[in-house]
């Protein structure tokens, strides 16, 4: 490993050990993680920031919805029904049908689960 390798290293590793949750730490981790060619650790940091929400799970739609199969997506990031909408607009938006209907076939199932806990928690209450 190059010296330059080994520093930029040692910061992103501060970097996560002072926040360990911060989105825009964990996605830029990521990307050093693909440039040293570490694509495994690159997922995990962005399967991390992709927890996180909103502006991180765009970013990292953008980045990595057309590199990867819909299938993997869906499996290494395991998006909530916000992040479904999300992912599937994206799809839908670049033409990529086949990947559109994957994920709208998991957008489906996870509505109708999602209205399906939201009845039983109503006819808990009186």
């Amino acid at each position: 490993m190059r010296f330059e390798t080994k520093v930029k290293q040692a910061y992103v590793d501060q970097a996560i050990r002072v926040r360990p949750h911060d989105g825009d730490i964990l996605f830029q981790a990521g990307r050093e993680a693909v440039l040293d060619g570490n694509y495994l650790a690159a997922i995990a940091y962005w399967k991390e920031s992709f927890a996180q929400g909103g502006a991180y799970q765009r970013r990292i739609i953008d980045r990595m919805a057309g590199e990867v199969p819909a299938a993997f997506f869906l499996e290494a990031m395991e998006p909530d029904l916000a992040a479904l909408r999300r992912l599937a607009a994206h799809y839908r938006k670049r033409n990529e049908r086949a990947s559109y209907l994957e994920v709208a076939r998991r957008l489906a199932s996870a509505a109708v689960a999602e209205a399906a806990r939201e009845r039983g928690e109503q006819s808990d209450q009186p």
